[in-house]
């Protein structure tokens, strides 16, 4: 999704406070910065977090939850992250393929009992590793992944959705998410589409829901206790409602979902995020307990930015800060009506930060 409009100020002044010899005396003036930037910015509540060798060593709550009820946000209250959700899907397919259940060069269709295939390009094959790195060709635009739309947890089944829309088999194909000028592997193109994709793909070749595989494999080994993708599984007062400005108006969104939740829908709280960003930075483990190997970190974090990744934004080569020009930082950020997120991960001292807002 978009990179998110309104978090850099804030970004900064965490990179800035942890950067220098003096950064802790820094932080008696960070709150108010903090504070003044949700005001100026119209954010309604805000949670980040900083961490370093295997430990938060910052963290930080402000504003509310709620504008309407003035509900304060606290270390446990659940955001929606957005397209943060996208690093899960990218870890459940990297634990597939350590344990030899699939292959990332393979053609997808391999793994579907449909079609799969850019129609322009009809001969050459979609592969899993395409989809990680927003390449093969699925050219779907950002205002498509709303067309699902509600209040409440969408009742499209993942299978539904992706058969429906992606498949060229599918009741609802549009030629026009693929690439007509490049077909698979020539050309990037971010892709929510292809995200879906992948999540059913964990779904068919794991022989589990795509939300039950996350909490299985990733959720509760992480102690992500809080974390889930559905409203239904969550306490509603915990929750940041995304509130969304235009103008002078400032209003809540209330509970909304789309059928795409492997691509944007997960809802956590700066703590158990905490705990997915500390077991990248130490290369797949956390506490002991491991989520993937030292080599399946490299291919998504790689300490060489000159190396193509996957499934970190931009999954194409050295990804610079759009901050500091010349910053070495696998990141990703997050954007949707009424939510902003960004998480940046140092693998050269092994840091990373992490910002959850509802609001735009």
């Amino acid at each position: 999704m978009k990179k998110p409009t309104s978090l850099p100020a804030l970004l900064i002044a965490l990179i800035l406070s942890f950067t220098f010899v003096n950064g802790i005396a820094q932080l008696s003036n960070l709150d108010n910065f903090i504070e003044d930037q949700l005001e100026t910015h119209n954010i309604p509540g805000l949670a980040a977090c900083v961490m370093k060798n295997g430990a938060i060593v910052w963290e930080g709550a402000y504003g509310f939850t709620d504008l309407d009820n003035n509900i304060a946000v606290n270390s446990q209250t659940l955001f929606t992250i957005a397209s943060l959700s996208k690093l899960v899907a990218s870890t459940a397919i990297m634990q597939l393929e350590e344990s030899g259940q699939l292959d990332l060069d393979e053609d997808v269709d391999n793994y579907l009992d449909f079609e799969i295939s850019n129609p322009n390009f009809p001969d050459e094959p979609i592969t899993i590793r395409q989809l990680l790195r927003h390449r093969s060709s699925l050219k779907d635009s950002e205002s498509l992944l709303f067309d699902s739309w509600q209040q409440g947890d969408s009742p499209i089944e993942l299978e539904d959705y992706v058969r429906d829309y992606v498949s060229v088999e599918g009741d609802f194909f549009n030629p026009a998410i693929f690439n007509n000028n490049t077909g698979p592997g020539q050309s990037t193109w971010y892709s929510n589409y292809g995200f879906a994709l992948l999540g059913y793909l964990v779904e068919t070749i794991s022989g589990m829901p795509y939300h039950a595989y996350c909490k299985s494999a990733i959720f509760e080994p992480l102690c992500m206790d809080h974390t889930t993708f559905f409203f239904s599984e969550l306490d509603a007062s915990q929750y940041a409602i995304p509130h969304s400005y235009s103008g002078s108006n400032q209003g809540p969104l209330g509970l909304y979902s789309i059928a795409n939740y492997p691509a944007a829908l997960l809802k956590t709280n700066i703590e158990d995020l905490s705990h997915f960003l500390i077991a990248y930075t130490q290369r797949g483990t956390m506490d002991g307990v491991s989520i993937l190997s030292n080599e399946s970190v490299d291919q998504l974090t790689p300490y060489d930015f000159s190396l193509p990744n996957l499934g970190w934004w931009n999954g194409t080569s050295w990804t610079y800060s759009f901050y500091f020009p010349d910053e070495e930082v696998w990141y990703h950020g997050g954007f949707m009506p009424g939510v902003r997120a960004r998480m940046n991960y140092y693998p050269q001292d092994s840091s990373g930060i992490i910002i959850l807002t509802n609001g735009e």
